[in-house]
């Protein structure tokens, strides 16, 4: 979402800045720039990404509002994007956007460690727009769809979704929620083998298998660029949104940005 928000903001003409708390990441310069060559280990996977897909200036901070005053002062941009970060309260913001999975929803509604929120359920009626991953009946919602699949670490060298049906097929996945991508592949009709690892996992050569293509998610990839399968394939999402979500989303950056 945040790199669908990015593309339309760039398309307006703007100078875009993304901040993150680039989670796991480790790292001896705060805040920090993070490149399209950085290393996931001091940046995150996340952030590392975006910089990645986007060419634009992603910075990873603890205090996300250092991040935003460096972007500001260093990088003169006119809109910044916080990759999660709804309760860093010493961050100023002009729009909040509350993404919530359409399967898991709000869970048993308790805070953690007794469920799985950060805050009370009516918080969202202090957002700006409450958008869902996969289709609601009654709200704002995305769909994630195969954009293309390429090989590891040679993003030109492509393939179908078609020439990997029939054949065993394991999906490996470092993610918050890997039953999503998993769901996504058998819904091309692809017969995989569910592998799914912790999230922000760190993956090595030993965790592929020469004996099967696999396919892995973008944001893992990025930590895989010294990993040399051939079996190895990433799957390049995009995200769709509804109209109405479209719509919605549109009307509130053209209120912000007024």
């Amino acid at each position: 979402m945040v790199i669908y928000l990015a593309e339309l903001l760039k398309a307006k003409g703007l100078r875009v800045g993304i901040v993150s708390r680039g989670y796991g990441g480790k790292r001896k310069v705060e805040p920090m720039l993070v490149t399209p060559g950085a290393d996931p280990a001091a940046s995150g996977d996340e952030p590392l990404l975006m910089a990645k897909t986007l060419n634009i200036p992603v910075m990873v901070a603890k205090s996300r509002s250092q991040a935003v005053k460096t972007l500001i002062s260093q990088h003169h941009v006119n809109v910044v994007l916080s990759d999660d970060g709804l309760q860093h309260y010493a961050m100023a913001r002009d729009a909040e956007i509350v993404m919530l999975d359409a399967d898991r929803q709000l869970g048993n509604e308790r805070l953690i460690p007794a469920g799985p929120l950060r805050e009370k359920p009516e918080r969202l009626k202090q957002v700006d727009l409450v958008i869902y991953k996969d289709e609601v009946a009654d709200g704002l919602f995305y769909q994630h769809q195969i954009d293309c699949i390429y090989q590891l670490n040679r993003p030109k060298t492509t393939r179908s979704i078609e020439s990997l049906r029939s054949q065993k097929i394991i999906a490996m996945a470092g993610i918050a929620n890997p039953e999503g991508f998993f769901k996504m592949l058998s819904g091309q009709g692809l017969a995989v083998v569910k592998q799914p690892k912790a999230d922000h996992h760190v993956f090595i050569d030993a965790d592929f298998s020469d004996q099967y293509k696999t396919l892995i998610t973008e944001k893992d990839a990025v930590k895989c660029s010294l990993i040399n399968h051939p079996d190895v394939w990433v799957v390049k999402t995009t995200i769709k949104p509804s109209a109405k979500t479209a719509d919605a989303i549109n009307a509130l950056l053209n209120r912000v940005l007024l």
